[in-house]
């Protein structure tokens, strides 16, 4: 019996023997290959094949790519709280704030399972990538020009799975739960890391002057405040991301969306100001 297999990147329908996609070349190896039979049941109506139920049309397409969707998402969020145990255990070496915020990236991968998540995925890694680049040594510059790249590769399947959940809102074809429940959290979730970020950075900043000026120089702050440090940026990276993700995917709240993000960047900013004054 003839198989074809649905392109997860452009939702061409192809032969089940070929491991390209014939339109956009993408890698249709792992995809599912599907039996004619079981999308065009004997018994199905005019009406039903007509509006892709149970064929090959829209349907199928979108329930191929959500499927993609899901599984890349499951993949992060591994990858994430993997990496993120890595850099606590071995803090010494790694940054410990780093770890934290990839976990709750990771954590986050498995319970807001929609498109908005892509954009956050891609600022991480570019911020990352920021990191690598002002350490100014020759192998970290070159790996943090590649998180660039990937950052820019991430960007564009958020677009392509964002464009995925349009087409399915006026398909009743899947679960439409976790889009909704990003809906509902995300401008709140960006507003929360992004104001706490730069609260907790102007803190931070007020306890350093009074440290130093409380002991007219002799005193420095404890090395705990630089971990501290660490982590109110990453919040404020995280708000900034989440932020970026409501308004992109225009969620509702969203006045809240764009505190977040203005918020977090404002943080990001902050710091390195201090950085280079310092």
């Amino acid at each position: 019996m003839e198989s074809f297999v649905i392109c997860p990147s452009c939702n061409e329908e192809n032969p089940g023997s070929l491991l390209m996609c014939r339109k956009c070349q993408s890698s249709l190896i792992g995809v599912p290959r599907i039996r004619r039979e079981e999308t065009e049941p004997a018994n199905a109506s005019p009406v039903t094949a007509e509006a892709g139920i149970g064929t090959t049309g829209p349907t199928a397409a979108v329930n191929y790519s959500n499927a993609a969707m899901l599984a890349e998402i499951r993949s992060w969020g591994f990858w994430s709280l993997g990496l993120g145990a890595l850099h606590l255990i071995t803090s010494g070496f790694l940054s410990a704030p780093w770890g934290i915020l990839l976990i709750i990236v990771g954590l986050g991968s498995f319970f807001f399972r929609s498109a908005s998540m892509f954009i956050i995925y891609a600022i991480t890694l570019a911020w990352a990538g920021l990191s690598n680049l002002l350490s100014l040594e020759a192998g970290w510059i070159f790996f943090g020009l590649y998180q660039f790249y990937l950052a820019f590769r991430v960007f564009q399947r958020f677009r392509l799975f964002h464009n995925m959940e349009m087409e399915a809102s006026g398909l009743t074809v899947i679960d439409s739960t976790p889009k909704e429940r990003a809906n509902q959290f995300f401008p709140w979730l960006g507003s929360f890391f992004g104001c706490s970020s730069i609260v907790g950075f102007v803190l931070l900043v007020l306890a350093v002057i009074f440290i130093t000026v409380g002991s007219n120089g002799t005193a420095t702050p404890p090395d705990y405040f630089g971990f501290i440090e660490g982590l109110i940026v990453n919040f404020g990276v995280l708000g900034a991301s989440i932020g970026l993700a409501s308004v992109l995917s225009k969620y509702k709240l969203k006045a809240l969306a764009w505190i977040g993000l203005i918020a977090g960047v404002l943080t990001v900013v902050l710091e390195y100001a201090v950085i280079f004054l310092m």
